[in-house]
């Protein structure tokens, strides 16, 4: 690894950190969350308001940012 391609890396890595940093888990972006029906889809079940719209400590919490 030359010094050029360190500096790269690292600067990809900074910019990754700083997307990641941005996720705030929440029932809006989990892929178990359906909009329509208002409930989660893992759990059968709709989950309370403050989940919905803040941060939620769920395990089952799941984002998949790759569109395709």
């Amino acid at each position: 690894m030359t010094l050029l391609e360190l500096k790269a890396m690292k600067s990809v890595l900074k910019r990754l950190q700083l997307e990641y940093e941005r996720i705030s888990p929440s029932c809006q972006n989990c892929d178990n969350y359906s909009s329509s029906k208002k409930s989660c889809i893992k759990f059968d079940a709709e989950p309370p308001p403050e989940w919905v719209s803040g941060a939620v400590p769920c395990d089952a919490w799941e984002l998949d940012p790759i569109p395709f």
